[in-house]
């Protein structure tokens, strides 16, 4: 009798094992999906990298349209005060 009670007390059954790899899977399938999926991790920085890119060029094109721009206003600006 004390053996069989023994035997029920000690370790993991089986079940509870394969039930704890079931969630495992499930948990690694999700996160999988979550990094590389359409609108995953990877999808989304690379999206966002690229949008950062894009926002850097104009940003350095605006700049170098306005130094174009005020060096013309300050050219015109100094004719007219040599002018007069």
């Amino acid at each position: 009798m004390k053996n069989k009670e023994l035997i029920k007390k000690e370790g993991i059954t089986l079940i509870a094992l394969v039930i704890t790899i079931l969630i495992l899977l499930i948990l690694a399938g999700m996160t999988i999906t979550a990094i590389t999926g359409k609108n995953g991790l990877l999808s989304s920085s690379l999206k966002a990298k690229e949008e950062t890119e894009i926002e850097g060029e104009k940003e350095i094109i605006g700049r170098a349209t306005a130094r174009s721009n005020g060096s013309r206003f300050e050219r015109k600006y100094k004719r007219r005060s040599l002018e007069s």
